[in-house]
This record gives structure tokens, sequence and C-alpha cells, in this order.
């Protein structure tokens, strides 16, 4: 099934140039301007036949035995449990290999300017398994987490989340664990950098509706979002952003910032850390002046927040 998009650009949603060998089975309708793509359907690739997929099958239970058969005799394996074992592991791996190897499968994706797609298609590519377009228009709010798992102090990997919502609707998410524990950019999972690239875009797409947001609200609002025990998605007013002045709603008490009160402004470690004009970091003494520390920990849209920061009040991050 070849292109219909003689536009599409070629490179990736890493920025690497895409294979010219691969090729999309399904295009997405309405994600505005296509940015990036990535596909795992290689031209002209089909299913295999009955007769091809047994000869696969033949081929890894085959070498799976000699790998058995080495075992046993080389390691005077004796007891019967043991020889089961060492026949039957290296044949369960070998089936499943077999399996992964000749089954038809592909995915492909889209960040455009508007928003995300994705599809998946099984046996056949016009058998879509999984198709998921999500047009910005419909999202109000992108909740992100990411958790650092260890084991004994050590490292074990980093649990993220990525939601997309509507009000309270949940419209999409991808829950999964990286193990790039320095952060390397090119060393993420597929549905990480996926993700990223889209709330980057998500980002950019909102930064241009910043004048007409104010013009309509004279504001721009950043909730809390969080979920209760029935999984039921809620928004609590947080954040006030205006082009002069922020606001942090706790209840019904609020605290007011103006760009002349404050002296630094930065964010650490998931915190907001305010430093009034009259806060000294001293050396030898206890600091003196005000400051206050603000958590950010679900915040919709905080890649946005700092991005209206800095335009609106010239703080960078």
């Amino acid at each position: 099934m070849g292109s219909t998009f003689t536009d599409l650009p070629e490179i990736d949603h890493q920025n690497k140039v895409r294979s010219k060998d691969l090729d999309f089975f399904k295009y997405p309708d309405n994600i505005g301007e296509i940015i990036s793509a990535e596909s795992t359907y290689v031209k002209g690739s089909k299913k295999l036949s009955g007769k091809e997929k047994t000869g696969v099958y033949v081929k890894f239970i085959g070498v799976s035995i000699l790998i058995s058969l080495a075992i046993i005799f080389l390691a005077k394996v004796e007891n019967p449990i043991w020889i089961l074992i060492w026949i039957a592991v290296p044949n369960g791996i070998s089936i499943w290999l077999a399996s992964a190897s000749s089954s038809f499968s592909g995915e492909c994706s889209f960040i455009g300017s508007k928003g995300f797609a994705f599809y998946e298609f099984q046996d056949s590519t016009d058998n879509i398994v999984k198709s998921i377009e999500i047009n910005f228009d419909n999202v109000t709010d992108l909740f992100t987490t990411s958790v650092v798992k260890k084991v004994n102090y050590s490292y074990s990997g980093t649990d993220f989340i990525f939601s997309w919502l509507n009000d309270n609707k949940l419209l999409y998410e991808i829950e999964d664990t990286h193990s790039n524990k320095d952060n390397k950019p090119g060393e993420y999972p597929f549905n990480y950098y996926f993700m990223d690239r889209a709330e980057r875009q998500w980002t950019f797409y909102l930064a241009q509706r910043i004048d007409s947001e104010l013009a309509k609200n004279g504001c721009l609002e950043f909730p809390l979002i969080g979920a209760d025990k029935n999984n039921k998605w809620f928004r609590v007013p947080y954040i006030k952003l205006e082009p002069s002045s922020i606001t942090f709603y706790e209840g019904d008490q609020s605290m007011t910032y103006q760009p002349k009160d404050i002296k630094r402004l930065y964010a650490s470690n998931g915190n907001l850390h305010i430093e009034h004009q009259n806060y000294q970091k001293r050396f030898l003494f206890k600091n003196k002046g005000n400051t206050n520390i603000i958590p950010l920990a679900n915040l919709s849209n905080t890649k946005f927040f700092f991005k209206a920061m800095e335009i609106m009040l010239g703080y960078q991050f």
C-alpha cells in the first residue's frame, strides 16, 4: 500500500531520517499538517503462507532440540526432571520466537500540528486492530508523571504516564516504564519519545493561542489534575496567570505575586521556588526574608505553564 501523502516528512519522532523501506498502511484524517511519522511496516511484506510458517517453526524447534541435547550430554544430566526441564525450556522459547517471527503485523504513528495518531494492524493491512487519533481541539489537559524506582538503592527503571483529557473525560493514556537512567535523548522506548514529541507539539499549539485566550478570559488557568478511587478524573483550580501577575489558589486562600515582588523564580524537584525581593541567602547565618515553595505535582499542562511564564512574565526555566 503506497503513500498517499506526497509531502509526508522524511523524519521520525526523534528527528532521524526514516528508512525508505518503510511505508504507511493508514493515515490520520484530522491532526493538521504532519510533522513527523514512523512505521514498522516494510514495503511489499505480506503474511506467510501455511507452508512458510511451518518452515519457521521447524527451524526454531530443530535448533532448540540440538541445544537441549548438547546441554544434556555435555553436562551429563541424568536426573529425569532436569532432562525434562532442559528439553521444555529451550523448546518453549523457540516456539515463542517462531510465533513472533512468523506473525504479520505493523504499526504506524504520526505527530501533526493539531494532534497525534497511532495505528496497528494484524494479519492484514486492512485489519486495523488499534486506531487512536487525538485532535488538540478536543483536549483541555495533559497530565504527566514519572516515578523513579529503586531496588536496594539501585536504579531499576522509571514509570511514566501521559494522560490526555477533555475536562474530566480521559481521551487517551499511555502508562509504561523506561530504563533510561541518565535521560539520554536517543535511548527512550517508543511510547516515551512518541508522547514526549506529542507533548512538545501540544505546548507549541497552546502557546500560539495565548493572545486569544487572554482576550477571551483575561488570564490563563492551570488546574490540578487527579483521579479518585473510582478512577473518575477531576480538576481543581490552582494557578491563574495574568500578564502582570501570578496567583496561586489553595481552597479559599490565594497568593498573588507581581514581577516587581519577585527576586528569583525557579523550578526544582517538582516545586516552584519564589524568592521575594527581601530574600537574602547567607552563608553562615539563617537566610533572611521571604521565600515560598509551591508544589507542582499534578499540575495540568506543566510544560506549557513554564512556557507561558517565559512569554508573559519573562521567567526562563
